[in-house]
């Protein structure tokens, strides 16, 4: 069943590349564009921190626009997660300019934190990918809500920037041994409920915070979850040559 999913997916994907609209629209006489500039990058706090805008600015040409920009966050770091701050601003003549920037809210020496993800295929070695960013937040009762249960493996490891459900947002459970197992599996693209994962060798390193598991269909060469912290921010971990 999730082979057929699979390469109905596939047929999809193709039809829609075969498709692109490649014509081009008229002149503009619009000599400048509003532009919008972050002062520094994404940014990494702990649960508990305050968020402190880094600044921004924004122009049209030799015209400061900063005072234009709207400002929009998610930021909420009484728990771990990845959130969003997005800037926006409009000339007058309606072109607009958008910039985001990702808050990145850790949990040292907690389950319920961000990670970076590093997941196998069963048999494919070729399908090996790193750096996915995966969230555990907590639930109740030892249970938590991991945001992939497929540690990225489709989102942005076999289809990145493609517009579907690729995260199988599961509830996992810690037991007091600091094994992991799944409690349930969560709705997604290729979810089959005739056909569901099974996790194995699920455990919680808590000296180093390091969560690795292995599922049944995708991900059978194993998943490898590293707490982000300031020693592999922003850039993640480094990947083998």
């Amino acid at each position: 069943m999730k082979i057929l999913k699979y390469l109905a997916f596939s047929a999809l994907v193709a039809l829609s590349l075969t498709s692109c609209d490649k014509t081009t629209e008229g002149l503009t006489d619009t000599l400048y564009y509003p532009v919008i500039t972050l002062e520094g990058g994404d940014v990494l706090l702990s649960v508990g921190d305050d968020y402190e805008e880094p600044g921004f600015s924004a122009a049209l040409g030799d015209e400061d626009l900063t005072s234009n920009v709207e400002v929009m966050n998610n930021v909420d770091t009484s728990a771990p997660g990845f959130y969003t701050v997005i800037y926006s601003v409009a000339d007058k003549d309606g072109n607009v300019a958008n910039e985001t920037r990702t808050v990145f809210v850790n949990n040292p020496g907690h389950f319920d934190n961000i990670y970076w993800g590093e997941c196998k295929h069963r048999t494919n070695a070729a399908r090996h990918y790193y750096n996915s960013p995966i969230s555990i937040q907590y639930l109740e009762e030892n249970q938590y809500l991991i945001s992939d249960l497929l540690c990225g493996f489709y989102t942005y490891g076999v289809y990145p920037g493609y517009p579907y459900d690729f995260d199988a947002e599961s509830i996992i459970q810690l037991n007091e041994d600091n094994t992991v197992e799944l409690l349930e599996e969560g709705d997604f693209y290729f979810y089959d409920p005739e056909d569901p994962e099974q996790m194995y060798d699920g455990v919680f390193d808590p000296e180093t915070g390091i969560f690795t598991y292995r599922l049944n269909y995708y991900i059978g060469g194993g998943a490898i979850l590293t707490p982000i912290d300031e020693s592999n921010f922003p850039g993640g971990l480094p990947i083998p040559e």
